[in-house]
């Protein structure tokens, strides 16, 4: 992964907030405010048929020159300033794996090739969406021919379509990360495993540390699968207020084990007076809780 030392990825931030402000396809699911892999996968729902299919490599594959041309062509720059755009974003003449910019960039860079596979979509009267390097597209009757077609479409514009699947029938199928049931979408089994593991973890005993951070792991893994599943989002909040309280109560231990080492010095002279008002002090401050 090529990722951009601090003050170009602050700049590449920059980039991405200015572009996606832009109005975008209905199909892009990526880059763009309010959508997500949930959304994505969600537009499929009550669909009978699906075709997956992602591009290869895809950030390695888009070259300088085809950034530099959409800052030129699509966003009016002059070519000097389009050229050094191009030359900060991209690394050894290809878009960065690892900059908050390049989902962004390279959906404009291809951006015919995702218009032409969504035109493909509606004169069949498909459901398509894209998120990333992700192309998803369902309908009633998916054939391998629309598959090829897709394959075609991509290699026309230089790149290399893999890992295609097409899922026949109204039945269970995973859409970017999310299980897509009928009408329904659903958190995957593998995901519901992990949370019962971290689950398990807390019961194990463990450093006070590592007890912390496995509070910590489960609730965003609950607070991220809320976004698919309601019901994690209860859990997360009901391990929140345990954080809360196991935090609470390691400050009070922390704070008497103070108390005590400052009552045990000598009580006589400045050293113990200073010492006993800090005790005072220290006993009577409020524990701080989480915002």
């Amino acid at each position: 992964m090529q990722e951009p030392e601090v003050a170009l990825q602050v700049l590449h931030r920059k980039i991405h907030r200015y572009l996606a402000r832009a109005q975008t396809p209905s199909y892009l699911h990526s880059t763009v405010s309010g959508a997500s892999y949930v959304s994505n996968a969600a537009a499929h729902r009550g669909t009978k048929d699906t075709v997956k299919i992602d591009v290869k490599k895809f950030f390695p594959s888009v070259p300088q020159h085809k950034v530099m041309h959409f800052f030129r062509d699509v966003m009016q720059c002059s070519g000097d300033v389009s050229g050094l755009l191009a030359n900060l974003i991209c690394y050894k003449g290809f878009l960065a794996t690892g900059s908050s910019a390049s989902p962004i960039i390279s959906y404009y860079a291809f951006k015919n090739m995702f218009d032409e596979i969504s035109t493909f979509a509606q004169k069949n009267n498909y459901t398509l969406s894209v998120y990333v390097d992700d192309i998803t597209m369902s309908g009633d009757c998916i054939t391998w021919e629309d598959l090829q077609q897709l394959h075609h479409i991509i290699r026309r514009h230089g790149l290399v379509g893999h890992k295609s699947k097409i899922s026949k029938g109204n039945k269970p199928r995973l859409v970017t990360g999310v299980m897509v049931c009928g009408t329904e979408i659903k958190l995957p089994f593998a995901r519901w495993q992990k949370i019962q593991e971290l689950r398990k973890a807390l019961k194990a005993p463990t450093a006070v540390f590592d007890k912390e951070a496995a509070l910590n792991r489960l609730i965003s893994t609950l607070y991220e699968a809320a976004q698919i599943d309601p019901k994690c989002r209860q859990m997360a909040e009901h391990y929140h207020y345990r954080l809360r309280q196991f935090r609470e109560a390691k400050d009070q231990r922390n704070k008497n084990q103070l108390v005590a080492a400052l009552a045990s010095t000598d009580g006589s002279g400045a050293s113990g007076t200073r010492a006993a008002a800090t005790a005072r002090r220290i006993t009577l401050e409020p524990t701080p809780s989480l915002p």
